[in-house]
């Protein structure tokens, strides 16, 4: 009869390499990408704590009623004439949305989908910087709409149409303030910036802003951009957007005047 086979304890240097995996794979969650179809912060609901109703169900009280699913009603927005007070807004060289410094010591350049968590986070952020050093950063703003994000396009299409009234960055910033689960409109967008209705309804009719955006799509695939947010910070790809911002921040802090 064998002796029993002692199993050997795992080895230091493997425990090492499988939490550098999992620190790399958690870097690359960082993003939305087309192979994930959605990301878990974006599939999975927040848990609330359980109700009355909840309680009497599990323990066998059925609730005959029927209650209509909460929708989150969209926030209403600061003014839309103070809310980049000071920050150049305009388009760049290549006629690209531009915020911020007119001679920037760092431009920022992204990648975005409107209905992407982590482009949200980004913006939110990059706007924050903007704000910090506003004569000193430019960020410059291009589209990626996922296809697994049904109001991605539709949301990247509303925003090219505001920029014909000079409100591009604002209705960035509207739509990124609002929960995931409210849909934002024509209507809804223009009531909240105080825009021409009309104007923007017959943008979003026509195929102008649309081609803009596809091309800005086929942009990105030539640059072998696949996920969002992807950022360049002058002209260079960055593999995470939050150390990249980070060290955007303390590199115009370090050097300022």
């Amino acid at each position: 009869m064998k002796p029993p086979t002692e199993k050997s304890p795992i080895p230091r240097h493997s425990l090492r390499q499988v939490l550098l995996l999992a620190v790399f794979l958690s870097l690359g969650l960082l993003q939305c990408s087309p192979g994930q179809k959605a990301s878990k912060e974006e599939s999975t609901p927040r848990i609330p704590p359980p109700s009355r109703d909840t309680l009497a169900a599990q323990m066998g009280h059925k609730d005959n009623s029927t209650k209509p699913p909460t929708v989150e009603p969209e926030k209403v927005s600061p003014s839309a004439s103070t809310h980049f007070q000071g920050l150049f807004k305009g388009k760049d060289a290549t006629g690209l949305p531009a915020l911020g410094g007119q001679s920037p010591v760092a431009t920022v350049l992204f990648y975005s989908d409107l209905e992407c968590p982590y482009s949200r986070r980004l913006i939110t952020k990059a706007f924050t910087l903007a704000k910090k050093h506003p004569n000193r950063i430019r960020l410059v703003y291009k589209h990626l709409p996922l296809p697994f994000h049904k109001n991605a396009h539709k949301y990247a299409t509303l925003v090219e149409c505001a920029q014909e009234q000079n409100m591009f960055w604002e209705a960035v910033s509207h739509i990124v303030g609002q929960p995931r689960t409210a849909t934002v409109t024509v209507h809804s967008l223009a009531l909240a910036l105080s825009m021409d209705e009309q104007r923007l309804k017959g943008c979003m009719d026509t195929g102008n802003t649309k081609n803009i955006v596809n091309t800005q799509i086929q942009d990105a695939k030539a640059q072998g951009v696949r996920g969002t947010p992807t950022v360049f910070v002058n002209g260079v790809r960055t593999s995470n957007y939050l150390t990249a911002l980070s060290k955007v921040d303390t590199m115009l802090t370090k050097s300022k005047p």
